[in-house]
């Protein structure tokens, strides 16, 4: 069976532990055994690595899909992991949320890290799980400066939010998106980033009120963005034009101004 440990070394996320040993499925899952079943818990909490968008169907392989898998089969194939929670444990299909340590070395190697700095995923949260994003963010900005793996690959470019027309081909999936905020709105419970005149056809961030505290509390005035450059990260719907539910401030990057997408 797995032990569990208060004593965990890493301040940013909680403090019980599961350890296991792995066996490598793909980039963006891992297996690991527990006892005499296998529990597969996704890498989507805190990095998503790269894949083809829901729907595709080419014969070429994926940029950076092979490299993403052998880069986890490298750190973790028969290796000891512990699990460590920083928030919600598992999602709707019951995979566990977790950040994985691989132990057994001199120093414990944090996966999700290793992978975003690699340029072999990309930060990726959850508003009820967001501990140690930071700390993500900034290894990915590392590699991007860098134009390591997912940076260095036009399929994961960052869009602009201008180009309406080519977001909305790339409706329900996850992508960086960056642009001007035109007006801030608000109606219905919510606040909306506009980034053109016309609501009805632009890109949109929508925030719900309830979440506005939190926003303030990182330093963003939600209300106060008009005029500002902005990177956001999440998952694409089509309400009146592309749109972004923003749910937590680590999606939101402030930018300076004119800042050229990387």
């Amino acid at each position: 069976m797995a032990r569990w440990t208060r004593e965990c070394r890493w301040p940013c996320i909680g403090c019980y532990c599961g350890r296991g040993q792995t066996h490598c499925g793909d980039g963006r899952a891992l297996h690991r055994q527990l006892s005499r079943r296998a529990c597969e818990f996704g890498l989507a909490i805190a990095a998503k690595a790269p894949a083809p968008p829901l729907g595709w169907r080419g014969d070429d392989p994926w940029p950076l899909v092979e490299e993403s898998k052998l880069a986890l089969d490298k750190f973790t194939s028969n290796k000891q992991v512990e699990l460590k929670f920083g928030g919600r444990r598992s999602d709707r299909y019951d995979h566990l949320l977790a950040q994985v340590f691989v132990v057994g070395n001199d120093k414990p190697i944090w996966l999700q890290e290793e992978l975003v700095s690699e340029g072999l995923a990309r930060v990726y949260s959850l508003s009820d799980n967001r501990a140690c994003i930071g700390a993500l963010l900034a290894r990915e900005r590392e590699a991007r400066a860098k134009h390591l793996g997912v940076w260095g690959s036009s399929a994961y470019r960052i869009e602009s939010a201008d180009n309406v027309e080519r977001l909305g081909r790339l409706t329900q999936s996850s992508q960086l998106v960056e642009g001007k905020v035109a007006k801030v709105e608000e109606g219905g419970g919510r606040i909306y980033l506009n980034f053109a005149d016309d609501w009805r056809s632009d890109f949109t961030i929508s925030i719900e009120r309830k979440d506005v505290q939190a926003f303030a509390a990182s330093g963003i005035d939600l209300k106060g963005l008009a005029g500002k450059h902005v990177r956001m990260r999440g998952w694409i719907e089509w309400r009146n034009g592309p749109m972004v539910a923003a749910t937590h401030p680590e999606q939101l990057e402030l930018l300076p101004a004119a800042t050229p997408a990387l």
